[in-house]
């Protein structure tokens, strides 16, 4: 941050209620001011918060990359040719049952 831009603010600011100050007060006050900005995430824990969020993030993303790895590992149960079911055809009907060796999944 520009020190000036702290110091224009605090100029403003004290204009405005009517109180006056000097230079070398206005500019004291404007350093502190910066100080403080720039302490206001560590003081909130905004800092602490965006690291635990990208941390949390990563861990993610990498528990979803190795569970497409073991998806992807999978193979096509034969039984049902990957559909989850097999179909039992009557000579009036016909059934829809859960595969018993992939247990509807498709994939072993």
């Amino acid at each position: 941050m520009n020190c000036d831009y702290w110091f224009d603010a605090i100029e403003a600011s004290l204009s405005e209620v009517g109180v006056s100050a000097t230079q070398e007060q206005i500019e004291h006050i404007a350093g502190d001011m910066e100080v403080c900005h720039d302490q206001y995430d560590m003081a909130y824990g905004y800092d602490v918060a965006s690291q635990n969020f990208q941390a949390s993030k990563d861990d993610e993303i990498a528990k979803l990359k190795k569970e497409l790895q073991l998806e992807r590992e999978k193979q096509t149960c034969k039984y049902c040719s990957g559909h989850g079911h097999t179909i039992t055809q009557g000579p009036c009907h016909r059934s829809l049952h859960t595969c018993p060796k992939c247990n509807g999944l498709g994939r072993l």
